[in-house]
């Protein structure tokens, strides 16, 4: 999950010398993080059959090697064109890898225990921004920005070869989907399911939310306090402690006292916290402790939410995370959109309650729709698709 998101932001502190090396703009270079995301969320869903079929293990250790064969060819790209198209497929590489990842704590870990492991997952994927960043822009102004694409591509190589040596050999079989059973089946079947459906909206939601802060934080921090664009790595950093404080202590929260109290909760103080950001900081410190207490229940919240995702149809786990995965690439772009157009429209100050509002939204079809999951309750229903 580290490299997943090192490889999604590491065009972030070189996008300028990239341009400019490739004879493009910036606003075209910054395709390059459009076109990943991208494929990422649109191959999530349809790799879904695939990882049935080949298997956990096999889906991760693949993803692994496409993500280092992708960032080993960017090293090398002559042209925009070619860059633009390695970074695609990389998309296909965390497509692979994602839905897996989640799918196998689902499957070797029980609810009850659950939310402290994927909150241990999130722990990797938050420290791509706070150790990835700065070491792309130090790998950058020592050597190039082609550099940071050869290390992710060694490490990568080098993951996949733990991961194959390491992860569990033997598949689940007692709740498997039948990959022959059909994509589009099995996505209905699942999306037939008013809590699946619910809950996946709510983390769609909670993902745009984040990003509506995420996108736009160095900006407004340098708009309305005069503060350099060196920031950001100070920016990066409370972000990331905040994502890591919450997904731990809130998955760890939600195994003893039930998850969707901890959602809810999560919920409500992250619209809070979100609309204080913006609109009740008068100076940048105190900007700061808001936008780690926003970070922190967004952790919490998302550790929790992927934690009953897992539980609530596990005969079609493999699907849902698959629409998961699309939804968090998906929830990039709205929430960078929705935060670019509240920048445009009415200022940086409507970034929070705009990020608010879809928090709000989020926790509102939780509220509706989804139950708890407990050790005694039956699992949610959801149609199983039928097989041909």
């Amino acid at each position: 999950m580290f490299t997943i998101v090192f490889n999604s932001m590491v065009i972030t502190p070189v996008l300028a010398d990239i341009a400019g090396d490739l004879s493009v703009s910036v606003s075209v270079g910054g395709l390059l993080v459009t076109v990943n995301a991208l494929v990422a969320g649109v191959m999530a869903v349809v790799a879904a059959p695939l990882i049935s079929r080949i298997g956990r293990r096999h889906s991760i250790v693949l993803g692994m090697v496409i993500l280092s064969a992708s960032n080993l060819a960017s090293v090398a790209s002559p042209d925009f064109l070619t860059l633009l198209a390695t970074r695609a497929i990389a998309g296909l590489g965390a497509a692979l890898l994602a839905p897996a990842v989640f799918v196998m704590v689902g499957d070797y870990f029980s609810y009850e225990q659950r939310g402290r492991a994927i909150g241990l997952v999130m722990t990797g994927a938050s420290l791509g921004p706070v150790l990835g960043l700065p070491a792309g822009a130090v790998l950058a102004d020592a050597f190039s920005w082609r550099a940071i694409f050869l290390v992710i591509g060694a490490l990568c190589a080098l993951f996949a070869v733990l991961l194959y040596r390491n992860l569990p050999k033997q598949e689940p079989t007692a709740t498997e989907e039948d990959p022959a059973a059909g994509m589009v089946a099995n996505w209905s079947a699942a999306l037939r399911s008013r809590p699946v459906s619910a809950a996946l909206l709510a983390d769609f939601m909670g993902f745009a939310s984040w990003y509506v802060v995420l996108t736009f934080m160095g900006a407004f921090f340098r708009e309305e306090y005069g503060l350099s664009t060196s920031v950001l790595g100070l920016l990066t950093v409370a972000t990331g402690l905040g994502i890591i404080t919450g997904s731990n202590g809130g998955g760890r929260l939600g195994d003893r006292l039930g998850k969707r109290p901890i959602i809810l909760v999560s919920g409500l103080a992250g619209a809070l916290f979100g609309t204080l950001l913006t609109t009740a900081a008068p100076w940048p410190a105190l900007a700061m402790v808001f936008l780690f207490a926003f970070a922190v229940p967004t952790g919490a919240r998302m550790a929790s939410s992927r934690a009953v995702l897992t539980e609530l149809s596990p005969p079609l786990r493999t699907t849902i995370m698959g629409i998961n995965t699309a939804g968090l690439q998906f929830g990039v772009l709205l929430g960078s959109l929705a935060g670019a157009l509240a920048i445009d429209w009415v200022g940086y100050a409507y970034l929070g309650p705009t990020a608010a509002a879809f928090c709000l939204l989020g926790t509102l079809a939780f509220w509706l729709e989804v139950p708890e999951v407990t050790r005694t309750s039956a699992h949610i229903p959801t149609e199983t698709a039928a097989t041909p």
